[in-house]
């Protein structure tokens, strides 16, 4: 069982995939030969038959270690936890807020802010106004006022957090892929 930190073991599924695509292409190279040409590898045990064999065992070695490494960085994800402006969820939650849920939370605030300010710039640049008797009966233009049906400064503080909860969790995710160390078979 071979010990290394987070940031290591990412490292090195970096480097296992640019392994396996050098593999692959080697192969791919030497799939076929016509009759008459010379075998390209015929020093080597069993020829070019022999050596797509190694390759492709190598890339079979390396697929199976990159699992055991996803697996051992999934665990360590699942045990191991962040708290951020008093919410703790494990690294594998905060992961999955990052990634599938930030973008629409975030999109959906600025949406509603902006819609809220283009409502009430609408209504500044193109005033609409309806006649409005007095007590004594005379008419006269009254402009129509935006009434808002939301918050919108809780909306604003809320879209600050969200962002602010994003920038943060990257520092957290950087320091814990740093400190946790994962054991992979």
């Amino acid at each position: 069982m071979a010990s290394m930190k987070l940031t290591q073991a990412l490292s090195e599924l970096h480097t296992i995939s640019k392994r396996i695509e050098t593999t692959k292409e080697r192969v791919l190279t030497n799939l076929t030969r016509i009759e008459s040409a010379d075998d390209p590898h015929k020093g080597e045990p069993d020829g070019s038959f022999g050596v797509n064999a190694r390759h492709l065992e190598s890339i079979a070695d390396l697929e199976k270690r990159y699992e055991l490494i996803r697996v051992a960085i999934m665990k360590a994800n699942i045990e191991n936890g962040i708290t951020i402006k008093n919410t703790t969820k494990s690294i594998f939650g905060w992961l999955v807020w990052k990634r599938d849920i930030y973008d629409g939370l975030y999109e959906r605030y600025k949406t509603m802010v902006r819609s809220v300010r283009r409502a009430h710039l609408d209504n500044q640049s193109r005033p609409q106004t309806i006649m409005v008797k007095d007590a004594n009966g005379v008419e006269s233009p009254q402009m129509l006022q935006i009434i808002d049906h939301v918050n919108l400064k809780k909306i604003e503080d809320r879209l600050s957090e969200i962002e602010e909860i994003y920038n943060i969790l990257d520092g957290e995710l950087s320091l814990k892929n740093a400190e946790i160390v994962i054991e992979v078979n």
